[in-house]
């Protein structure tokens, strides 16, 4: 399994637009390409700005490599958002272990 993070910052004026253009445009793009498990949309605040992280579980390099060739973020948007981008990171999950919920039994059986 390979874990791809991308960040962007954008000022918080922008942030309902940027959050709408990712829900609407982006996101459904992620969730049709093959070989995609999940991708998680996370923000923390910096001042008057706000990080966006993109974080999504592919099963293999190969298919991160054919879905961002396509993907990568236009100056359109940068431009329209005044989006910053950080460069993107990908890395293979070497382990990987299940909570156990209180009160859940079935977690407890795995």
């Amino acid at each position: 399994m390979i874990v791809r993070i991308s960040s962007t910052i954008v000022h918080e004026s922008h942030l309902a637009s940027y959050l709408g253009h990712l829900e609407n445009g982006v996101i459904p793009k992620y969730e049709a390409a093959e070989g995609m498990v999940r991708v998680y949309l996370l923000q923390r605040r910096l001042v008057a700005y706000v990080e966006i992280l993109e974080v999504s579980l592919w099963r293999s390099q190969e298919v991160v490599q054919r879905f961002m060739e396509n993907e990568l973020l236009t100056e359109d948007v940068r431009r329209e958002y005044g989006v910053v981008e950080v460069e993107p990171r990908t890395f293979e999950v070497v382990l990987f272990r299940k909570g156990r919920a209180p009160g859940n039994e079935e977690s407890r059986k795995t």
